[in-house]
């Protein structure tokens, strides 16, 4: 699943967006970097987001499992769902293969993705860490999003 997520500097007033679904946006809620360094005027804009490790445990269990359980769960009953309507429909239908095989890819491949996409959220909010940290205590934003 692809999120568009976009922001804009406060100061120069250029675009930022991004289609990775663990960038930060409003799908995180609080979760991003506390510091966004433009890339094209080289000034800071303070966020209202935090990073992982500064939340508390509530937060966490909110914010960052609650979400990815959740994930995990919809995908499954997607690649079931696929599953079941390909297969039903396969053994229903005289001939029904190409019918059966749309409704199984229908299915499967989108809930593929997205098991994927909540199984790695860890690994990108890790990374996010530590570019904050690698920088210095800030994120440019063409690390977080690119610029239009």
């Amino acid at each position: 699943m692809v999120v568009y997520s976009s922001a804009k500097c406060g100061h120069c007033g250029i675009s930022w967006t991004s289609l990775n679904p663990n960038a930060p946006s409003q799908s995180f809620d609080k979760i991003g970097p506390p510091v966004i360094r433009c890339s094209t005027c080289l000034k800071d804009n303070k966020t209202k987001w935090k990073l992982p490790r500064d939340l508390n445990i509530i937060e966490k269990l909110i914010n960052v499992k609650g979400k990815q359980v959740f994930g995990i769960l919809f995908s499954l009953a997607i690649i079931i769902g696929g599953f079941y309507f390909g297969i039903g429909i396969y053994l229903e239908t005289d001939g029904g293969l190409f019918e059966g095989l749309f409704f199984f890819c229908l299915g499967v491949i989108p809930g593929v993705i997205g098991l994927k996409n909540n199984l790695t959220v860890h690994t990108d909010l890790d990374y996010l860490e530590r570019k904050f940290d690698k920088n210095g205590g800030f994120c440019w934003s063409n690390e977080i999003y690119s610029t239009i």
